[in-house]
């Protein structure tokens, strides 16, 4: 199960802005699998899902590594 102890020691601004992120991925992921997964293959097409989904990622590695820094 999820817990929010994941983000011990992250800054809470950094945690409010990942979930605003999601939430933002949520409403909009109807429009993203109409318009860009049943699009060809495109350099646009490409650069679109690699910054779409590396970022929420990042910030979450980016968080738990944080978590090591505080006692």
């Amino acid at each position: 199960m999820f817990s929010f102890t994941v983000f011990y020691g992250a800054d809470v601004t950094a945690v409010i802005g990942l979930v605003l992120l999601l939430y933002d991925h949520l409403l909009t992921f109807s429009a993203e699998v109409e318009y860009v997964w049943k699009s060809r293959w495109s350099l646009p097409k490409v650069l679109f899902l690699f910054t779409r989904y590396s970022v929420p990622l990042a910030a979450i590695v980016m968080m738990r590594g944080e978590r090591t820094l505080y006692p």
